[in-house]
This record gives C-alpha cells, structure tokens and sequence, in this order.
C-alpha cells in the first residue's frame, strides 16, 4: 500500500512539473510574440518617420528647385531688359545724347551687361557735357543757371556745412557765398525768375530768401515745398504743419498776404508745389493718406478750385502749362489751367514707370513696365497739344 502510495505521489509530482514546465514555455512563446510584435512596431515607426523625413527632404528640395528656377527667370528677364535698353539707348545717342544717357543708366539699373555698360560708355562720350563745376573742397548736390545765362548756381556742402554759391559764367569765379545756415543740409537753391532773388531750401523744414547783389536774407519761413511766383515778387510755400496748407509770401513786405487750405481735413504729405505760368493757380501734389493727388486753388482769391488723383511719375512741361503721369498703361497729358486731359498714350503694357520732357518740352520719354522706352513727339500748347510717336 505504502508502494502505491509513493507512485500515485510521484506521479503528482510529475504532472505539477509538466505542468509547470508547459506553462513556462507557454509564457516564453508569449513574451517572445509580444518582443518580435513590439519590434515590428518600432521598425514600422521607424520606418515610417524615415519615409516621412525623406519627404519633407524631397519637399525642400523641391521648393529650392523652384525658388532657384524663379530667381534665375527673374535675372534673365532683367538681362533681357537691360540689353533691350541698351539698343534703344544706342538708337538714341545721334539725336539726343541726353536722353541716351538715362536709358543706358535704365539699362544698367535693371541688369550689368556689356551691351549696358557700352551703351553708357558711348551715351557720354557723344555728350556736349565738358566742364567739372566748383573745386574739390566743396560736395555740389545741385546746379542750376540763372535766368539770362550769365551765372551758376550750385548747392552742397562745405568743411560739414551747407554752402551756396553764384559762379560767373563761363569763367566760374565765384562771386557770392551764402553759408549763414544753421541746418545741416540744403535741399536745393534756385534763382528768382528776373535773377535777383535766391530762394534755399533747407532740411529743418525752412526756406530763405537771398538777395544776388548782396546776400542780403530777406526772408526765412516754414517751408515742406516752395516755389517762385512767375513774377519774383513772392513765394507760395506748403506748410510742414499748421491749419494752413499753403502760404502765399510776398518779398516786398516780407510777410503772408494769403493762405490756403483743404476743404476736407486729411494727412498730407506735400511732394511739389507749382505755380501757372498765367500766375492764377497754385498746384500741390502730393500723397492724401495712400492716394497721390494734385490739389489746385486760386492764386488771387485763395478758393480751393479740383483734386484730381495722378501717378508719382507726374512731370511738367518746360512752359508750365502741361502735366505729364502715366496712368495704368498709359501716357497723360493734362492742361494744368483748365484741368482738361488733352491727349492719351497708348502702347505700353504692364504699367508706366517714368516720364520726362526735353528742354524745349518738344518730346517726352516714358518708361513702361514692359521694358520699353517710347519717344513722343508733343506739338502745340495747352488744348492745341497733340501726342504722337
């Protein structure tokens, strides 16, 4: 009985241990699925980040590319343009070396190439130009003759300071000095129109009045823009502040006679003031808020007359009676006595950078968008102004 008893315990024994030991080997199986089916996770995951990164590194790519391929589109077209220029600056150096000069400097802006650069070369050769002004001493920033020709005026600085001088012409011996200024810099000088008069304009937002004989100061007064009254016997200035926007200056009495202002109060920022050459308007362009606008009045009455919104590109004639402003695509010419558009442009394309007259206001250069240069040929005055190519 003891026998059985010991077999019946050793076969307990024998049954827990394989049990055991089949248990164990389960749990092993188990924990070995639960590695591998972890690591393949991982392996997903990190393949799935490689993928992920070798995109993102194929999108920079890409977009490099791109940026690469845009810029180098961009500098050919400029290459294209200045090239374009520089032939029509080449065209344009027997019949007028001047305006050959500001297509080739057009062309050389937009893009250095060796037809630009032999454009200007050539442009300046064929210039009348042939005399350095004023000595090494003084930084000349303008010039300007005076109204019969036998004097120059020029404007800069001397030793730090602003200077202006009247040089005889042709000699160029000086014979007045103006340097009295407390501002650093001098914006420009001109002459009154009969000659006797200087007017400055100074960076401290003042303007003053010279006289040639002596110099003498005659005046000095707020000044943002000023401009000579046809006549010499005043200057219309735009204020930089105050509730007036112009100030009608007369010499002989030194003081306003008259001011102007705007029928809507607005931010203005005045860019140029101008007097008719019939002296019954004062026109001042300039920025109202974002827009560029050109305001006009009644010299003698003060009465606020039109607002006519322009392009910065706006130019006048010689004779002062004519505007000239690319709008869109186009070449304006407006009557600035009777406010009347007298004649339209057409033929460029992608907007109108620039216009200018030439001396005699005989011709007018405008620059388009598109990269072309056009010459127009201007003819008669005020409502007679004929535009023609």
């Amino acid at each position: 009985a003891s026998v059985a008893r010991r077999a019946t315990v050793l076969r307990q024994i024998i049954g827990i241990t394989a049990a055991v030991i089949i248990a164990l080997a389960g749990l092993t199986i188990l924990v070995d699925l639960n590695r591998r089916e972890a690591n393949r996770q991982r392996d997903n995951a990190v393949v799935a980040a490689n993928a992920l990164a070798t995109q993102e590194v194929i999108a920079l790519d890409q977009r490099d590319a791109r940026a690469t391929e845009e810029a180098i589109a961009i500098a050919q077209r400029n290459v294209a343009r200045s090239r374009e220029l520089a032939m029509v600056a080449e065209n344009q150096i027997a019949t007028d070396p001047e305006v050959a000069i500001l297509v080739a400097l057009e062309a050389n802006e937009a893009a250095h190439t060796f037809e630009s650069e032999d454009a200007l070369r050539a442009a300046l050769q064929s210039s009348p130009l042939r005399a350095r002004l004023g000595d090494e001493t003084i930084e000349i920033q303008s010039a300007t003759f005076s109204p019969d020709g036998s004097a120059l005026l020029i404007s800069g600085r001397q030793a730090e300071q602003p200077v202006a001088q009247v040089l005889a012409f042709p000699s160029l011996n000086v014979q007045l000095t103006l340097d009295q200024f407390t501002s650093y810099y001098l914006y420009g000088a001109s002459f009154a129109p009969n000659g006797s008069y200087i007017l400055t304009q100074q960076d401290d937002n003042t303007a003053s009045v010279w006289r040639v004989d002596n110099g003498d100061e005659v005046l000095t007064l707020p000044a943002a823009e000023v401009a000579w009254l046809p006549d010499s016997s005043g200057v219309i200035a735009a204020t930089p502040n105050g509730s007036s926007l112009i100030q009608y200056w007369d010499l002989q009495q030194a003081k306003v006679i008259r001011e102007f202002t705007q029928p809507t109060a607005s931010d203005f920022y005045p860019h140029a003031i101008h007097v008719t050459p019939d002296q019954q308007q004062v026109v001042l362009f300039g920025w109202d808020d974002q827009t560029y606008v050109a305001q006009s009045w009644d010299l003698q009455t003060g009465t606020f007359l039109t607002k006519d919104e322009l392009d910065p590109s706006v130019t006048i004639a010689p004779d002062g009676r004519l505007l000239a402003y690319g709008l869109d695509d186009n070449v304006i010419l407006r009557d600035l006595v009777t406010h009347q558009v007298v004649m339209t442009g057409t033929g460029h394309s992608f907007g109108v950078y620039q216009v200018a007259f030439s001396p005699d206001g005989q011709r007018l250069a405008s620059v388009g968008g598109d990269g072309a240069v056009r010459i127009w040929s201007v003819s008669g005055t005020g409502a007679d102004a004929q535009i023609s190519t």
